[in-house]
C-alpha cells in the first residue's frame, strides 16, 4: 500500500506536468483529471481500510537518493488519519478546479502534499513542504517555502544520525537541543495550519470555490507536522510548551469563526473553517502536552482524539462546501451570498449538502464536530485534578475558546443557509436557478452520507484514529462505535427528531384556515409586491447582517522591514514569487523535469 501511494503521488506530480502543456486538448485535460480523481478515491478506501485494519507500520527506502536526501518514505497510524482527511479533500479540489487553468498546480500541490506525509526523513519532509508551497500558487509562495523549509532541516538535524525519523526517535535530543528542536517545530507548524489556509492565492477571488484549497492542504500538512513533531519525534516534553501553543491555538480558532461569519462567498467561508481546523489541533495538542505532564493518559488520549476526529471531519466539510459552491456558480451563476437566496426549492440537493456541511462545521449534535468538541472539552475539564491552579486557568480558556468559536461558526453557518437557500431570491439567475447534474449530485449525497456517519457513529473514527493515538498518549481513546462515554448521538438524534415532528405537528393543528406560501427567511417583511418581484433589499437579511454585529479580531501581519537593503530583497522576493503567474507553470515544470532527469542519468 505505502509503495502505491507512492507511486499514486508520483503519478499526480507527472500529470501536472502534463497538464501543463500550453494549448492542451480539452479532451486530453479531461482524462487527466479523471486519472487522477480515480487515484484519489482509491487511496482514500485504501487507506479506510488500512485503518481499519489496524494500520500496522511500513518503511519504504528508494534505491536513489535525490541530491544526497535519502528517499525514505513510511506509513503509520498518524499518517494514515491524516490522509484520511487529506484525500477527500484534495478529491474534491480537483473536481472543481477550473480546466485547464490552474489544474497543473492543483494536481502538483497534491502528489506534493501526499509526499510531505508519507515522508520519513527530513530532506524528504522539507522537500516535499516547499514543493507543496510553491505549487498551491498563494502569494509569497517562495519565502513561504524557503523560510518553511529551512525551519524543518534546522529543527530535524539537530538529533544525530542520518536525518530519518527513525535515527531521531533512536537518538532523542535532550536538553538546550531539544527545547531548539520543539521551538522550530512550533514555528513552523502553526504557519502551515493556521496561517497558511487564510492566504489569499495569486490572480484569485478569495471568496471563488476552490481558490484556497491548495492552501488548506498546506494547512493540513501543517497539522501533521505539529502532531508529528511535537508528540512523536519531541516525545510531548514538558507543559512549559503548552501554554503558547494554547494561546496561538485559541486565537486561530477564534480568527478562523470570524473568517468564516465574515466572509461573502462559499470559498471565504471554507478558508475560515480551515483557519479554525488548525487552531483546534494546536488546542487538542497543547491539552495532550499538559495532560501527559501530569502523567495522565487517557485525558492525553482525549485531546489527540479529538483533535484528530475534528480534523476529518472539518476537512469533509471542507470538501462538501467546495462541491456546494461549484454547485451554486454552476446552477444559480455564483457563489456569493448577496446573489443568491430561495435555492431550498429549486436546487434541494445542494440544500441538504450544505447542511450537512452546516452541522459539522457549527460543531452543533448531532454533527461530527459536536463529537470532538465534546471529547476536547472532557479532557480540559480533567486537568485540574493533576494540573492546580494552571490546569484550571487552561480549563477555562480551552472552555471559552470552544464556547467562542462554537457560537461564532454556527452563525456562520445560519447566515450561509439562511442568505443563499432559506430567503427570496436576490438576483433574476438565482431565480430561475436548477439543480446541478447527476454525477455532481451524487457527489455531493457521497459527502454528506460520510459526515452523517461522522455525526452519528463518532466511536467509527475514534476507532480508526486508535493506531495515532495509542503511541502518542500512552493510552486509548474511547472505542464506543455507537458513541462515546457520557454522549450518545443516536439517542440524542431521536429526541431532536421527535421534538421537530411535535413543533410541526402542533403547527398545523394550531394554524388557522387556509395559507399563503412564504420564503422560509424574510425577516418578517410582508409580501414583495408585484413590481418589485424580489422584494425590498432594505428589509431582507443580507450576508452582513449577523457578521455586522461581531467585531474584527486582529489578524497577523509580516513586520514591516528597516529601509534600504530589506526592502530590494523584498522586491527580488516578490519578483521571483510573481514570476511564475506571468510565464505560466510550464516553463517551471519543464525546467524541474529537466533537472531530474540528468540527475538520475548523472546516477546510472
Amino acid at each position: 500500500m505505502l509503495a502505491a501511494l507512492a507511486a499514486g503521488a508520483g503519478l499526480l506530480l507527472l500529470l501536472a506536468a502534463a497538464t501543463a502543456v500550453p494549448q492542451l486538448p480539452a479532451r486530453a485535460a479531461r482524462a487527466m483529471r479523471l486519472a487522477a480523481l480515480l487515484l484519489l478515491a482509491a487511496g482514500s478506501a485504501a487507506i479506510a481500510l488500512h485503518l481499519a485494519l489496524g494500520a500496522p507500520p511500513a518503511r519504504l527506502a528508494l534505491p536513489f537518493p535525490l541530491a544526497g536526501i535519502p528517499l525514505v518514505l513510511a506509513l503509520d497510524g498518524l499518517s494514515a488519519i491524516v490522509l484520511l482527511a487529506l484525500l477527500p479533500l484534495l478529491l474534491a479540489w480537483i473536481a472543481v478546479v477550473p480546466m485547464p487553468g490552474r489544474l497543473a498546480g492543483a494536481l502538483a500541490a497534491s502528489g506534493a502534499a501526499l509526499l510531505a506525509i508519507l515522508a520519513a526523513s527530513a530532506g524528504l519532509l522539507a522537500l516535499a513542504v516547499a514543493a507543496a508551497c510553491l505549487a498551491a500558487g498563494v502569494r509569497h509562495a517562495v519565502p513561504l517555502a524557503a523560510g518553511l523549509a529551512a525551519l524543518l532541516l534546522a529543527a530535524l538535524a539537530l538529533p544525530a544520525g542520518d536525518g530519518t525519523f527513525a535515527a531521531i526517535r533512536a537518538n532523542p535530543a535532550e536538553g538546550a537541543q531539544a527545547a531548539l528542536m520543539l521551538a522550530l517545530l512550533l514555528a513552523a507548524g502553526p504557519v502551515l495550519a493556521t496561517l497558511a489556509p487564510a492566504l489569499r492565492p495569486q490572480a484569485a477571488s478569495p471568496d471563488a470555490p476552490g481558490a484556497s484549497c491548495g492552501a488548506q492542504a498546506l494547512g493540513l500538512v501543517g497539522i501533521y507536522l505539529l502532531l508529528r513533531g511535537v508528540p512523536d519525534l519531541g516525545g510531548l516534553r514538558g507543559a512549559g510548551w503548552a501554554l503558547p501553543l494554547l494561546l496561538a491555538g485559541a486565537w486561530a480558532t477564534l480568527h478562523g469563526a470570524a473568517l468564516a461569519l465574515r466572509a461573502t462567498g462559499l470559498g471565504g467561508i471554507g478558508a475560515g473553517l480551515g483557519v479554525a481546523r488548525g487552531g483546534l489541533a494546536a488546542l487538542g495538542l497543547a491539552l495532550a502536552l499538559a495532560a501527559r505532564a501530569v502523567d495522565d493518559g487517557p485525558a492525553a488520549a482525549l485531546a489527540l482524539g479529538a483533535a484528530l476526529l475534528l480534523a476529518v471531519v472539518l476537512s469533509w466539510a471542507q470538501a462538501q462546501l467546495l462541491l456546494v459552491g461549484q454547485g451554486l456558480a454552476i446552477g444559480a451563476g455564483s457563489a456569493m451570498l448577496d446573489r443568491l437566496g430561495g435555492l431550498a426549492p429549486r436546487m434541494r440537493f445542494t440544500a441538504i449538502a450544505a447542511a450537512a456541511a452546516g452541522l459539522a462545521a457549527a460543531m452543533l449534535p448531532p454533527g461530527g464536530g459536536f463529537a470532538g468538541l465534546f471529547l476536547m472539552l472532557r479532557a480540559a475539564v480533567t486537568l485540574p485534578r493533576g494540573g492546580g491552579a494552571a490546569g484550571w486557568a487552561m480549563t477555562a480558556l480551552v472552555a471559552l475558546a470552544l464556547g467562542l468559536a462554537a457560537a461564532l461558526l454556527a452563525c456562520a453557518v445560519l447566515r450561509l443557509l439562511g442568505v443563499a437557500f432559506l430567503s427570496r431570491p436576490r438576483s433574476p439567475r438565482a431565480a430561475a436557478a436548477e439543480e446541478v447534474a447527476s454525477a455532481r449530485r451524487w457527489a455531493m449525497l457521497g459527502f454528506a452520507a460520510l459526515l452523517g456517519v461522522a455525526g452519528l457513529l463518532p466511536g467509527l473514527l475514534l476507532r480508526l484514529a486508535a493506531p495515532a493515538v495509542a503511541p502518542l498518549a500512552g493510552a486509548a481513546p474511547p472505542q464506543g462505535l455507537l458513541g462515546v462515554e457520557g454522549y450518545a448521538p443516536l439517542g440524542l438524534t431521536l429526541l431532536l427528531a421527535l421534538a421537530g415532528v411535535s413543533v410541526a405537528l402542533a403547527l398545523r393543528l394550531l394554524a388557522p384556515s387556509g395559507h399563503r406560501p412564504a420564503p422560509a427567511w424574510e425577516g418578517g417583511a410582508p409580501p414583495p409586491p408585484a413590481w418589485l418581484p424580489f422584494g425590498d433589499p432594505a428589509t431582507q437579511p443580507g450576508a452582513d447582517s449577523i457578521a455586522a454585529a461581531v467585531p474584527r479580531l486582529p489578524a497577523w501581519r509580516p513586520p514591516r522591514l528597516p529601509p534600504g537593503p530589506s526592502q530590494a530583497a523584498m522586491r527580488v522576493g516578490a519578483w521571483l514569487a510573481a514570476l511564475p503567474g506571468r510565464a505560466g507553470p510550464a516553463p517551471a515544470l519543464a525546467l524541474l523535469l529537466a533537472l531530474l532527469l540528468l540527475y538520475g542519468a548523472g546516477l546510472w
